[in-house]
């Protein structure tokens, strides 16, 4: 969740021009826990967001572009979609 919400106010509001609105609801299933992310931040699908480069020597690659895949990773499901003028991730972690 910490990189989820980094991620939104480093780039979701990157134009600005109004408040940024993130809802985070965490609930318990049978599964697990099943995260849900709404914010009113710029279109953005992550699961879209380009692999990083982990084949380069350090030195050579760009700062970042890890937590993303790392959220994946850790995710047993991750889904995006678009409502309105919303962002909603939601994943699954059990």
């Amino acid at each position: 969740m910490d990189e989820l919400v980094s991620n939104l106010l480093l780039h979701a509001h990157a134009q600005g021009g109004h408040e940024l609105f993130i809802e985070v609801k965490l609930d318990r299933t049978t599964a697990g826990l099943q995260l849900c992310m709404r914010d009113n931040g710029q279109p953005f699908n992550p699961l879209e967001a380009p692999a990083p480069d982990v084949a380069s020597d350090l030195e050579d690659r760009a700062i970042g572009g890890l937590g993303l895949p790392l959220v994946r990773q850790l995710a047993s499901s991750f889904t995006y979609r678009r409502e309105g003028n919303s962002n909603v991730l939601t994943l699954e972690l059990g």
